[in-house]
């Protein structure tokens, strides 16, 4: 993983490896990229995007998904919330969007201890 910018503003990248067991096994890797701009003392607004790749005979090559995650965080020094949307992005994904025109909404929160 590579972060470069200010707290304030940023871009990063990177990969991160996983073996997956199950009815389904095999290994993958999750290459994203993101980037992140703060509009306010308390807020934020950024976006992610993930390509899943299968490294064995797993159908999902680079490229046959990708997943787009925009919003805003609202945030102070002990707490943080995520308003945002999840688009998925493949050959046969047409279908969530006549659902969700805009992509598939959710809401985040943390803490810090």
């Amino acid at each position: 993983m590579c972060s470069l910018g200010t707290p304030a503003e940023y871009l990063s990248g990177g990969v991160l490896a996983f073996h997956v067991t199950g009815s389904t096994s095999g290994d993958f890797l999750l290459p994203y990229a993101a980037g992140s701009i703060q509009i306010a003392k308390w807020a934020r607004v950024g976006v992610e995007i993930f390509a899943p790749t299968a490294l064995d005979s797993n159908p999902l090559g680079f490229g046959s998904l990708l997943a787009v995650v925009w919003g805003v965080r609202i945030f102070n020094d002990n707490l943080w919330g995520d308003i945002a949307l999840l688009d998925p992005m493949c050959d046969g994904c047409g279908a969530v969007y006549s659902i969700v025109p805009v992509g598939i909404p959710f809401i985040s929160v943390g803490f810090r201890l």
